[in-house]
């Protein structure tokens, strides 16, 4: 971001309402200002972008350009200095064109129709319990207790039938975790050609455990079990 946009307090308001903003510079080429704090104590600070530190834009840059931990998202390169991009929940990257991004009416526009895309947001109250649910179900998750943790999150589907894409991208992310751990599981039990009663048994289990929809889908692991009890005349 540069200075026609930081330093419009009514964009930046908005701003720290609707967008969370990450700054990126790959080059210092200025010194660090050294700031005296109230205690009396000095600290680093960026004199280009408020806030933050010459570390702290030069690390956001290395992430932004190599995504090097696995949940971030890969930016493309660009031939400009600076350019703005716009990262959805969905992980989708949607560029700000050079015209717009000095001017801070643009921006908010195109924010804006991002935000109507993707639907509608949630209320303080609605979020508190989606939010009580997503971590009692990650609790079940951590314990291996997997029928809880799909009923906790199908109740998150059932708050919101039409999930703002965030939301439903949050959900997505827990059921794929919940799916590869399940895995791990399922390769266990089924690894023997002629499995006993008691495999039987802990496969069943596990089947129904996995019979709670989330999203209008049960997880794909649960279909190959089913398909391994068929085999064995269990299903």
């Amino acid at each position: 971001m540069y200075r026609s946009v930081l330093t419009n307090r009514s964009f930046v308001r908005w701003a720290n309402e609707n967008v969370v903003v990450l700054v990126s510079h790959n080059e210092l080429g200025h010194d660090a200002e050294i700031v005296e704090n109230a205690t009396g104590s000095e600290t680093e600070r960026c004199p280009l972008y408020p806030g933050m530190t010459c570390r702290d834009h030069l690390n956001a840059a290395v992430d932004v350009d190599n995504a090097r931990d696995e949940d971030l998202v890969k930016i493309p390169f660009v031939e400009l200095c600076p350019n703005t991009w716009l990262v959805r929940p969905d992980r989708e990257v949607v560029r700000v064109e050079e015209k717009d991004q000095f001017e801070p009416a643009a921006v908010k526009k195109q924010v804006t129709k991002l935000q109507e895309d993707l639907g509608k947001t949630l209320s303080p109250t609605r979020y508190l319990e989606i939010r009580n649910l997503l971590a009692r179900g990650d609790a079940a998750l951590d314990d291996e207790a997997w029928r809880r943790a799909l009923e906790d999150w199908a109740a998150v589907a059932k708050l919101e039938p039409e999930p703002h894409a965030s939301l439903r991208a949050l959900l997505e992310a827990r059921l794929t975790l919940l799916d590869e751990a399940v895995e791990f599981q399922i390769e266990d039990l089924t690894e023997d050609d002629e499995p006993g009663a008691d495999t039987l048994k802990a496969a069943r289990t596990l089947f129904a455990a996995l019979a709670v929809p989330v999203l209008g889908r049960t997880v794909p692991s649960r279909e190959r079990l089913g398909l391994f009890l068929d085999a064995h005349g269990d299903g």
